[in-house]
């Protein structure tokens, strides 16, 4: 299901019966109401959708997903007419109160059927607040960054101060939306604002957005530590970009410059499961901007640029320029999890020979001011050791001690499949202790309940004196990738008399999680 956020002047926006806010809330004038949309599976219809405002004007700028369905949202509300706006809020949420100025940020999290709030709060001090981007980590936690100019925004213990002129800032709150674990500025004494964020299975926050400030804070050995951008700034234009990784309490991981003469803003970034940060955004520099061996050179009247950093931010994995002769700008990335991640891009171009691909569905550029695109980019980053991806595989390795009947062990696993409908094949080897064995069992299917969140594996075995037949159980502890999952495999022979806990044909009867690592793509 596609989850869409925006906003809306509309008195009759699609709204679902027995949504949170079926009617307008905003004035006369607009963009009145930000809008929640859960569209099915096939585009084909409604699951429910919601204005969600007051009586001032909002805006939704960002939106996450979590496991169970429910929808976070961030964006502004600003003040019309009633210098109090009634955005809605829950009791209890972190900041009930409009905090003042020219507007707060909000965060808000809906309930699965988009019925009611879970929780709804403002965010933001006696300035202007805006939250451009929000993502989610594990146990629920919303992390927001966006561009504060309120000398009061709230911030946690041992945050950065604000810079000056306007500063990001990056808010990390609890699951239930009703405090901070952490939330600090993050800028120089000139003009930054966060507009994208991700967050790894570790916790860790990647932030990228734009600077003008020659003392944004940078850390020693990233990858550019010096302001790239223009002495003079043309009105309104972005400095450079910056990518920043702060840990899941706050500190400073890495933080480093992007960008070099022209003006430069990063607009959307994405992490893979090893910590390469995939960032795009818009680039004025003509003279090289950061890039690798890439497919495009610099096309003319501003280009996107598509840019993959390594885990510590010291290194350009991959960067290249996407445009044409005239404008072109990325406002959105996302990575697959296949071993060498693609990165799909979504952006704007006015460029009539932006690159495209033979036999893409839209070849031609449609006049107007703009037309938007999609670009897959494959290969980016090396796929780490261990050979090439088939269709569908599955793999891992270890061992079980069947010293003891129906002996349990933990594994690492790894599952992929091409496509979603697409078959998984692949092994699972251990060593049988008992009689010395070397067993390869042959993983044939692979499914999964996306209310029980179990997985199942079912093995034969292809060679040894003691074949088995295993299952696996998992538990998902709703967070994708690595040292999220666990799962156990309960070994049971074939030949001789049932062990303990096996039934006659060798199959597990009862299966206890003990723990082990399980990432499934």
């Amino acid at each position: 299901s596609a989850y869409v956020t925006g906003s809306t002047g509309s008195t009759d926006f699609p709204t679902t019966p027995g949504a949170f806010q079926t009617g307008i809330g905003g004035p006369a004038e607009g963009p009145n109401d930000a809008f929640v949309t859960k569209l099915n599976p096939t585009g084909s219809g409604l699951v429910y959708s919601t204005y969600l405002g007051g009586n001032g004007f909002d805006r939704g700028f960002g939106i996450a997903v979590d496991s169970m369905g429910s929808a976070y949202v961030t964006g502004v509300t600003v003040p019309f007419t009633d210098p109090t706006p009634n955005f809605p809020t829950t009791p209890g949420a972190f900041q009930t109160n409009f905090g003042g100025g020219g507007g707060d940020a909000f965060v808000t999290k809906l309930k699965p059927d988009g019925s009611g709030l879970v929780y709804s709060t403002y965010l933001g001090g006696t300035g202007s607040d805006t939250g451009f981007g929000i993502a989610l980590g594990a146990g629920g936690n919303a992390y927001v960054t966006g561009g504060t100019d309120s000398t009061n925004f709230p911030t946690t213990a041992g945050a950065f101060t604000s810079g000056g002129n306007g500063d990001a800032f990056v808010t990390k709150l609890n699951s239930a939306g009703a405090g901070l674990v952490f939330s600090t500025y993050l800028g120089g004494t000139g003009f930054d604002e966060g507009l994208a964020i991700a967050v790894d299975t570790s916790g860790n926050a990647y932030v990228t957005g734009d600077t003008d400030s020659t003392d944004f804070p940078t850390t020693p050995g990233a990858f550019q530590t010096v302001f790239g951008g223009p002495a003079v700034l043309p009105p309104d234009e972005p400095g450079d970009a910056f990518v920043t990784k702060l840990s899941s309490t706050g500190a400073l991981s890495y933080s480093t410059y992007l960008g070099r003469n022209g003006s430069d803003q990063g607009n959307g970034i994405a992490v893979d499961t090893v910590g390469n940060a995939y960032v795009t955004g818009l680039t004025g520099s003509t003279n090289f901007f950061p890039s690798t061996a890439g497919p495009f050179g610099p096309g003319g009247g501003g280009d996107a640029f598509v840019t993959a950093l390594n885990p510590t931010g010291t290194a350009l994995v991959f960067s290249t320029y996407l445009g044409g002769t005239n404008g072109d700008r990325g406002m959105g990335i996302a990575v697959d999890a296949m071993p060498s991640p693609n990165a799909y891009v979504v952006g704007i171009t006015n460029s009539n020979d932006f690159p495209t691909t033979s036999g893409a569905f839209d070849t031609m550029f449609n006049g107007g001011t703009d037309d938007a695109f999609v670009a897959m980019i494959a290969n980016m980053v090396p796929a780490p050791p261990g050979g090439q991806e088939t269709t569908g595989q599955v793999s891992g390795g270890g061992y079980i001690n069947v010293g003891t009947s129906g002996a349990q062990g933990t594994f690492g696993l790894e599952a992929h499949r091409k496509t979603l409908g697409g078959p998984v094949r692949g092994t699972v080897e251990y060593h049988n202790h008992l009689t010395g064995a070397d067993l390869h069992g042959i993983v044939n299917s692979l499914s999964v309940n996306l209310t029980k969140h179990t997985f199942h594996l079912a093995g034969i075995c292809r060679s040894g004196s003691s074949c088995a037949v295993f299952q696996v159980d998992g538990q998902d502890v709703m967070e994708p990738g690595m040292n999220a999952d666990k799962f156990t495999i309960k070994y049971c022979t074939i030949a001789g008399p049932p062990a303990s806990g096996c039934t006659t044909d060798g199959a597990p009867s009862n299966n206890v999680i003990v723990g082990g690592n399980l990432q499934v793509h």
